[in-house]
């Protein structure tokens, strides 16, 4: 179907409103990628995205503070590098080979580790079923029953990068 010139009109003015849009946030997108890099731990992940029919994909890296968001047309070592710069941080991810190539401080993400012990609970085999099952158990019971800061410390000893000299939890039982 043609569009009669008045459609073109207001699709033309559609795209100058999104370009001056665009400009206008830029700064603002390239602060919270600074604040995203500045982050001592950082959530790291991509997921596929169309783009007009093409396969892009969507990379987000994110703190506690921020998520940054950028779209690139690989899933691949240069587009990882093009999100995290020169950041050097804890890395949070799945399991994707290019994090565990990750030279620095690295920590499997808890959902993956949760869904990756279920899964083992799951087996045949005795030995994997009851590993599967207390890493399950221990991973899950502080988020579900409520039993606060004792389970919880220990659940977050255990996925805890950090030396010991460098954690809280560690010199508050000393």
């Amino acid at each position: 179907m043609l569009l009669g010139a008045g459609h073109q009109y207001k699709l033309r003015r559609h795209s100058e409103y999104y370009d001056r849009a665009s400009k206008a946030i830029h700064p603002h997108y390239e602060a919270i990628g600074e604040k995203a890099q500045a982050a001592r731990v950082n959530h790291v992940d991509e997921t596929p995205w169309k783009n007009n029919g093409k396969l892009n994909w969507l990379w987000v890296m994110a703190s506690s503070v921020v998520a940054y968001f950028m779209v690139h047309t690989n899933r691949s070592k240069d587009a990882f590098k093009s999100l995290v710069g020169g950041w050097e941080g804890i890395l949070v991810s799945d399991g994707y080979r290019l994090y565990r190539n990750w030279v620095h401080a690295r920590q499997t993400c808890l959902a993956h580790l949760i869904r990756r012990a279920k899964g083992l609970a799951e087996r045949k085999e005795p030995e994997l079923v009851q590993c599967g099952t207390w890493a399950r158990d221990e991973f899950t019971s502080p988020m579900q029953n409520g039993q606060g800061s004792a389970n919880k410390s220990r659940v977050e000893c255990i996925l805890c990068p950090a030396q010991p000299a460098d954690c809280t939890v560690y010199r508050l039982r000393q």
